[in-house]
């Protein structure tokens, strides 16, 4: 039970990271597009 949390939590983490590194790319392509 304990390790299928831990899972879970790697999981999120990992999840956190990509969705901020796409984030990040929209945001760098919306500025390069705009002006």
């Amino acid at each position: 039970m304990f390790s299928i949390l831990l899972r879970i939590k790697k999981i999120g983490k990992l999840k956190k990271k990509v969705f901020f590194a796409a984030l990040k790319m929209t945001l760098k392509i919306a500025f390069w597009i705009v002006p």
